[in-house]
């Protein structure tokens, strides 16, 4: 647990974190410019013509990798385009919050271009969540995420590249 790193760190054995920092413990990480994926995103996004995004993201306490991704995409997308709402996922998504991310899509469209996960869980609750409520990717609904998951490959159509 975090609480056995934060032990092993103040004992003086050196620690560099990988993925993710932690703002509890203060050490080193190694990992994606995160700031920098969701500004290539969003100019991304903003070439293709999306100006009106949704954002998934995970409930995250410790972890401020997703807002630099947030704050990347929203400086991205620059001032012509917006993101309409942010959707905060659980890390197990359940029926009920499934259905609440569907309902948010039904409730968008027509304002609504695309959606953004900025992890790959959130990605994937956000096709299922499209899906349930028979939104076609990419036809009604642009669809993107931060990072690849195993199984993007084997969509098609794929996610919007």
């Amino acid at each position: 647990g975090r609480g056995g790193l934060r032990q092993v760190a103040d004992g003086g054995t050196p620690v560099v974190l990988i993925d993710r920092p932690l703002s509890r413990l203060r050490r080193p990480f190694v990992g994606l410019d995160n700031h920098a994926a969701g500004l290539l995103l969003g100019e991304h996004l903003r070439k293709l013509g999306y100006r009106r995004v949704g954002v998934v993201l995970p409930q995250t306490q410790d972890d401020p990798t997703v807002q630099w991704r947030l704050k990347g995409l929203e400086a991205g997308l620059g001032a012509q385009s917006r993101v309409l709402w942010t959707h905060t996922e659980s890390l197990t998504t359940t029926s009920t919050a499934r259905r609440r991310l569907a309902e948010r899509l039904v409730d968008a469209r027509g304002r609504l271009q695309a959606v953004v996960g900025l992890t790959n869980d959130c990605t994937v609750a956000a096709l299922e969540a499209a899906r349930d409520v028979q939104l076609r990717v990419p036809a009604d609904l642009g669809l993107t995420g931060i990072d690849d998951f195993r199984a993007a490959e084997l969509l098609d159509p794929p996610l919007t590249e």
